[in-house]
């Protein structure tokens, strides 16, 4: 086996306690995993919201590694999105929703970049969790309205590649 037992959820875990670990404002109050990190209520409380979630994945043709059957190399990725409490609806507030020293989503995704851009996760072990290093695919902003409030929220996404080896044994 290439990489040791490993699962998604593993490599998943890896990186929620990366980003707490990295970031300080990555709490492990404010930075979870869900099934879509874009449809996460705004924060209620505090500057953000950091939301985890997995993506779909494929299997590579000749996708067995090791000589047998019980690992399969899988293709797949997660965004990592960060909500903003910045209300949205009030002149300039869109100038300081990016850039403001503070409470800018800017420096979040760089903070973000910073902690996962060509990591290696690895186990209890030290086994790596990957085939390769995490690497930044694609980013995007976004803005919703908050399900309690109904003020304009906004938020910025990182899409994150991987490649692993799905441990089946």
């Amino acid at each position: 086996m290439a990489n040791g037992s490993d699962t998604l959820d593993d490599l998943l875990n890896a990186v929620i306690a990366r980003l707490v670990q990295q970031i300080p404002e990555c709490q492990t109050s404010n930075t979870f995993l869900c099934m879509d990190a874009w449809d996460v209520p705004g924060p209620s409380s505090g500057r953000y919201i950091v939301a985890v979630a997995p993506l779909a994945g494929s299997f590579p043709e000749g996708n067995t590694v090791g000589g047998g059957e019980e690992d399969l190399r899988v293709q797949t990725g997660f965004d990592v999105v960060i909500h903003s409490a910045l209300v949205l609806d009030q002149p300039k507030r869109e100038t300081a929703f990016f850039t403001d020293q503070a409470k800018g989503v800017i420096q979040m995704m760089t903070a973000v970049l910073r902690a996962l851009t060509n990591w290696t996760p690895v186990d209890s072990n030290g086994s790596h969790l990957v085939a390769d290093a995490i690497a930044p695919t694609t980013f995007s902003f976004g803005r919703k309205k908050g399900s309690k409030t109904g003020a304009r929220l906004g938020s910025a996404g990182i899409e994150w590649h991987l490649s692993f080896d799905w441990d089946l044994s």
